[in-house]
């Protein structure tokens, strides 16, 4: 999880007092809540964790059923900022924000 270095890094410079501007990849709870209250995280590149599924999913179907697929799939990140931090997080782990998510302060 490329998460866990934005984490361990954010952690350590506000230990130490510092801010500094940050992105992260992987959309977890402890980055967007930093992101949506304008903290250190400044963007998140997401990974669609669910929809990689579906295509490697469709991907072995067709190639069971004989038909010519690619031998990579891969889909976009979704570039995350403060104004789409919930809608995006609802779309890449198809479920509603936690409870008190938004109401968390880092």
């Amino acid at each position: 999880m490329w998460d866990e270095p934005a984490i361990a890094a954010m952690t350590a410079l506000k230990a130490a007092g510092r801010q500094l501007p940050m992105t992260a990849v992987d959309l977890v709870n402890e980055v967007a809540i930093e992101l949506a209250h304008g903290g250190m995280i400044k963007g998140i590149g997401a990974k669609q964790p669910y929809a990689q599924g579906e295509a490697i999913a469709r991907a072995c179907i067709l190639s069971l059923l004989g038909e010519q697929v690619a031998s990579w799939v891969v889909l976009l990140g979704i570039r995350v900022g403060p104004e789409n931090v919930v809608e995006s997080y609802q779309v890449v782990w198809h479920s509603v924000v936690p409870r008190g998510w938004l109401l968390a302060r880092s």
